[in-house]
């Protein structure tokens, strides 16, 4: 039986096959990797080398990689989690890695046009799929 989760996820999630990642505006405080992405969300680890403030209803975000191939800026969000998802031991007690689970809202009709390219962009290999395990897949 699907997990209440997944039941209410209304597209399928898939993961960057390279690194990309988010941060959030206007302070840029805080930046993480981007674990899964969908036309509806994302979900991201970051992680704080010190105590902050707990984030905001509301948001906005870039999307961004190294090289520059996939950037999308001032993207409106929710935040419908951010939960810590280690406990730190030894001599970093004061770092602290997070998951936070991000819905897209409000896009404009630009946005999401460049919100579909980029996940057009990305592939992924799924791994314990039916057949091939090297099948390459197309994010939609």
């Amino acid at each position: 039986m699907p997990s209440a989760e997944a039941e209410r996820r209304v597209f399928e999630r898939h993961v960057p096959r390279e690194l990309v990642f988010t941060t959030f505006r206007p302070t840029f405080d805080r930046m993480g990797r981007i674990r899964d992405i969908s036309q509806g969300g994302l979900a991201m680890e970051y992680t704080l080398l010190e105590e902050k403030p707990g984030l905001e209803e509301k948001v906005v975000i870039d999307i961004f990689n190294s090289e520059k191939k996939y950037n999308l800026f001032n993207v409106p969000c929710r935040v419908i989690y951010d939960r810590r998802v280690n406990e730190s031991e030894g001599f970093l007690t004061n770092v602290e890695t997070r998951r936070c689970g991000l819905k897209f809202e409000n896009l404009r009709p630009e946005q999401s046009a460049q919100l579909e390219m980029v996940l057009n962009e990305m592939t992924i290999e799924r791994e314990g799929s039916s057949g091939d395990a090297s099948q390459v897949y197309q994010l939609h």
